[in-house]
């Protein structure tokens, strides 16, 4: 998974690095249940829908639906309303212009 450089006399990440989402991805039975109901929530409410799982105080997207497809995106928990959800099992933040989230533990 990590590649020599000997110019800097460190090591970066081995393209095999890529495989792992991929696996992840196809393995989980999670994310085939949750993505095609995901894509039609998107899809009805001309909205992005994500789900995260926290990874110490960041946020890291498992699926990402959205117009501008990306997944794997690193957020600082704070700015999200996924990393505050709340007692009540949702939460709701609104951090940049226009823009508001909701959150739910599907794990609680």
């Amino acid at each position: 998974m990590l590649q020599a450089d000997p110019g800097s006399r460190a090591y970066r990440l081995a393209p095999a690095i890529l495989s792992l989402p991929l696996a992840m991805r196809s393995g989980s039975s999670v994310l085939a249940v949750a993505a095609p109901r995901m894509r039609a929530v998107a899809e009805a409410g001309r909205m992005n829908v994500r789900l995260a799982a926290p990874d110490r105080d960041e946020m890291v997207y498992l699926e990402s639906i959205r117009y501008n497809r990306r997944a794997g995106q690193r957020v600082p928990m704070e700015l999200t309303s996924l990393g505050r959800v709340a007692e009540m099992g949702y939460c709701a933040a609104s951090w940049q212009p226009e823009v508001v989230a909701v959150a739910a533990c599907i794990t609680c």
